[in-house]
């Protein structure tokens, strides 16, 4: 549900792969006249159990900021 998300939110969707399972996407953007910030979220549900990874950063360093964290995620490895 995205009822949490102000209704002047820029939305994006999306898919993604992790930990070998397909998970949910959504990244914002919140634009005011003091800052802009992005967040993006990756949903994921792993043996019934729901997980939510996010990063948030101004909107000017998001590009760069997200390889980081594509490159943080991509090194987790669920264990039992």
């Amino acid at each position: 549900s995205l009822v949490w998300l102000p209704k002047t939110q820029e939305i994006e969707k999306g898919e993604t792969t992790f930990l070998n399972q397909q998970a949910k996407t959504i990244k914002y953007t919140r634009i005011t006249p003091l800052y802009s910030q992005t967040w993006k979220y990756v949903f994921v549900i792993l043996n019934n159990n729901f997980y939510s990874i996010y990063l948030s950063s101004e909107t000017k360093d998001f590009d760069k900021n997200l390889i980081v964290f594509d490159q943080i995620l991509s090194t987790f490895k669920f264990l039992e």
